[in-house]
């Protein structure tokens, strides 16, 4: 009778997932201490591979400073430029503006004596010059005017650049001491964690 019971489970396929079961268990316990054996780290080396992250983090935030450092050094001097520029540009215009109010003067001044003048063709043709002059003259405002927002704009660009190059690098200057520090700490750790090795 107990032959008959083992065919029955045999065939049943309960004798089968029991073995298939056993072997799979057996086959993870060798995979897990084979696996365990291979991750199995010293003190030593755990220390290591500590004070090697640490020297990287450390590192990775000096190179952030001395970027930064570089960045509003940029900032800086293009924000001088800027305004060295702006006001190159601002006294260009006043000579400009000077210079063409002369000339206005010199050519409107005749053509106020024509205006004057009892003959009605000569006059008139004087109200028609001075028409143009007018013309020309609000042309010439309206450039100057719009060079002067230009140099302007420039010259707050400027200002603003200059200013936030000098906050950023006020804030850069008082971290990188700390930093350079920190990756020296760092890297005594490592080398620390080497000779004890």
């Amino acid at each position: 009778m107990k032959k008959i019971t083992i065919k029955k489970q045999w065939k049943s396929g309960s004798g089968r997932t029991f073995v298939k079961s056993q072997l799979i268990i057996a086959f993870l316990l060798v995979a897990f201490h084979f696996n365990s054996n291979a991750q199995v780290k010293t003190g030593k080396e755990v220390a290591i591979k500590n004070a090697e992250v640490a020297l990287s983090k450390a590192q990775v935030i000096l190179d952030k400073i001395e970027r930064q450092l570089v960045i509003s050094d940029s900032l800086i001097v293009s924000g001088q430029n800027m305004i060295k520029e702006a006001t190159t540009e601002l006294k260009n215009i006043e000579l400009e503006s000077k210079k063409l109010e002369k000339e206005d003067n010199v050519n409107r001044k005749p053509l106020e004596k024509q205006l004057r003048s009892k003959d009605r063709d000569e006059s008139k043709q004087a109200m028609v010059e001075i028409k143009k002059l007018d013309a020309l003259v609000k042309t010439n405002f309206k450039e100057s005017t719009n060079k002067l927002k230009i140099a302007n704009k420039q010259r707050t660009v400027g200002e603003a650049n200059l200013s936030k190059g000098k906050s950023m690098k006020s804030i850069a200057q008082s971290g990188l001491k700390a930093a350079k520090s920190n990756v020296k700490l760092a890297q005594e750790k490592l080398d620390k964690a080497n000779k004890a090795k």
